[in-house]
């Protein structure tokens, strides 16, 4: 097999020859080469003066830096494997990368609310500038309170693909499939829901109109996706389309006589068909 890999990374085949069936078949393999969209956060640490600081193992500057980047902070963080640049990196075929600084524990005064993002945020910018943290170098800015708000961890704003948002906000948290989950939120990706769908004769079905349909809310909807459970799976098809990870060839639009499709598995990096698209009525639930 003769080709080059495109502007995406993919192997394109400009042709194809059958082997002499006494030849030595070898094979060789190169690494993908994909151009890279690093993206830059700062995270905040704020501790309002009538809470204690954290312990470091449960949350500080030392474990969100090992989280986040997978750096070795010895003798108590060894390096992680397992972070948040290194899932992105992996997810989106080396489309996304991620970098920033973890900035240490800054004093502020008592919350009158814990949970109003707004006055975080505010208080967060205002302290960053009065401790000379100029956070206009980057494109994301995580503020992690060292106080509680109820049964909530973690929030973000909602971005688009094209235009990322910015804010995200963490209550006594610093693991790494959380960050996933919210930065996520900023990359313009929403939460993975799932539905309970029956017919007109009460029979549990995969489709049907909305008035027939309800958004489970029990805790996680998709277990099998960061934006409905924490962990460390990929992204859905879907959202990986939304990045732009997906595209081209990867994705398949079913036409009215249906067909067969073979779809790869979404952790490879791949040419060949990963999500299908069927087409629906808008009355229909989900579609």
């Amino acid at each position: 097999i003769d080709g080059r890999s495109d502007e995406r990374g993919h192997f394109v085949a400009s042709s194809v020859k059958r082997a002499p069936e006494d030849s030595r078949i070898g094979a060789t393999s190169e690494a993908l080469a994909r151009a890279t969209q690093t993206r830059s956060i700062a995270i905040l640490l704020l501790r309002p003066c009538n809470e204690p600081e954290p312990p470091p193992f449960v949350v500080g500057k030392d474990l969100n830096t090992n989280n986040l980047f997978g750096t070795a902070i010895l003798p108590d963080f060894p390096a992680k494997p397992q972070n948040v640049d290194a899932y992105y990196r992996e997810v989106s075929y080396g489309a996304r990368a991620l970098q920033g600084t973890v900035f240490d524990w800054i004093t502020i005064d008592p919350l009158v609310d814990n949970c109003d993002t707004n006055a975080l945020t505010s208080i967060a910018l205002a302290k960053a500038s009065e401790n000379g943290i100029n956070l206009s170098a980057f494109q994301h800015v995580g503020i992690v309170v060292a106080a509680g708000c109820g049964n909530i961890t973690g929030r973000a704003e909602l971005g688009v693909p094209r235009t990322p948002a910015r804010y995200s906000w963490y209550w006594f948290e610093g693991g790494a499939e959380l960050f996933i989950h919210e930065l996520a939120h900023n990359f313009g990706m929403q939460h993975s829901t799932s539905y309970s769908c029956s017919s007109a004769a009460g029979q549990a079905v995969p489709l049907a109109t909305r008035d027939r349909c309800t958004e489970d809310l029990s805790f996680p909807q998709d277990p099998w996706d960061p934006m409905g459970i924490r962990s460390f799976a990929h992204l859905g098809a879907y959202n990986k389309m939304l990045q732009g990870w997906l595209a081209g060839t990867n994705v398949v639009t079913a036409g009215s006589s249906g067909g067969d499709f073979t779809l790869e598995p979404l952790e490879l990096a791949t040419s060949a068909p990963q999500l299908l698209r069927v087409p629906a009525d808008a009355s229909l639930c989900p579609a």
